[in-house]
């Protein structure tokens, strides 16, 4: 079977995603700004290697999407 979209990738090409995600957020550290698009990346890359059983990059991914909030 065939799947498309953003929810079939994560789920039969959970890697690519992932990869996705990061160029994502890279493209944003680059351009030196933390964005709307890089949060929700982040967030995504938590909850996929999260349900991946990759608890130590989970936790990397979420202090990063820790640093996108401000700071009082």
């Amino acid at each position: 079977m065939i799947r498309f979209g953003y929810d079939a990738a994560q789920r039969d090409t959970p890697d690519v995603a992932l990869a996705s995600f990061e160029k994502i957020v890279s493209n944003e550290a680059a351009a030196g700004e933390q964005g709307e698009f890089g949060f929700k990346a982040l967030k995504q890359m938590v909850k996929l290697t999260f349900k991946l059983g990759r608890y130590d990059e989970a936790l990397k991914h979420y202090r990063t999407l820790l640093s996108y909030t401000k700071k009082g």
